[in-house]
């Protein structure tokens, strides 16, 4: 619309040197004169057309799905980003994530290549909303679900709604389907793993906060044994953490915010009791606090 302004004004004055150039060559002042009181009304029924004939426009793209294209999306260590999809589907990027965007006439596909993603899903039975991870399907009509694929393991998790999970060479699934093929379906609160072999977990019960913490820009730790831990908050900063040989692998259990890159690593260390030794801009060494 910031667009269209300039053009309308652009469109009037084009006009109005017409007018004036024929004022010029001796054509009725009277016409002239009309034209400089209507001058207002004029450019106000053409912004009027522009903004009409962008509305249509983009009714089209909304509804024609052969209009909508393939996107590819990616963000960088310690970055997140947030998408809106053409139907107003939410897709949130976790940091290092990495996912391709295909809508079709009647389905609307994406692929997470790695990464972790949080996805709120307009429903829309008549086109089935479904995430291509690792050799499986994972299909969802009017859900929210956190999907996160890290070292060749699947993680599945429903916050909202019911999510299918199956092989991708079950036969096609679409959007109203409940019987499954080689799957299974997840109700809100439940998750599922799926390991480096293609196997899927037995429903495990989780909890919804702290699954999405992060895309509150809280990293949430639960007895997690410290050389995960200190994995798990390299992907939220620039730099790679490694623990030394010899710390114990304890567990850390705890919250972290992961906003401000300046204090997420003194905050870890103290949460996790470990000191931490910068080597270089790109690696940074945990010890036990006593050495």
């Amino acid at each position: 619309m910031d667009e269209l302004i300039p053009w309308a004004r652009d469109e009037v004055k084009r006009l109005e040197s017409r007018f004036e150039k024929g004022a010029e060559q001796g054509k009725p002042r009277a016409q002239y004169w009309c034209w400089r009181q209507s001058r207002n009304s004029l450019f106000v029924w053409v912004s009027i057309f522009a903004v009409v004939a962008t509305s249509l426009l983009s009714a089209v793209f909304i509804t024609t799905p052969w209009l909508l294209t393939k996107i590819d999306y990616q963000t960088q260590p310690g970055e997140q980003r947030k998408i809106v999809l053409p139907d107003g589907s939410l897709i949130h990027l976790n940091t290092e994530t990495s996912l391709n965007v295909d809508y079709r006439g009647d389905i609307r596909k994406i692929e997470l290549v790695n990464g972790e993603a949080l996805f709120n899903v307009v429903e829309a039975p008549s086109r089935a909303f479904i995430v291509d991870v690792a050799g499986h399907n994972v299909a969802a009509v009017g859900t929210t679900f956190n999907l996160q694929l890290l070292n060749a393991v699947v993680a599945v998790a429903v916050v909202e709604g019911q999510v299918a999970v199956r092989e991708q060479d079950a036969n096609r699934l679409t959007g109203s389907n409940t019987q499954l093929d080689r799957g299974i379906l997840l109700d809100s609160g439940q998750a599922v793993e799926i390991d480096a072999a293609g196997l899927i977990s037995e429903v495990a019960s989780l909890d919804t906060d702290a699954i999405t913490a992060w895309d509150r820009g809280i990293v949430v730790f639960d007895k997690m044994p410290l050389r995960q831990a200190a994995k798990e908050m390299s992907r939220y900063m620039v730099t790679d953490i490694r623990v030394v040989a010899g710390v114990p692998d304890h567990l850390v259990t705890g919250r972290i915010q992961t906003r401000d890159q300046l204090s997420i690593l003194s905050e870890f260390a103290q949460l996790a009791k470990v000191t931490p030794v910068r080597q270089s801009a790109q690696l940074t060494l945990l010890y036990s606090a006593a050495q």
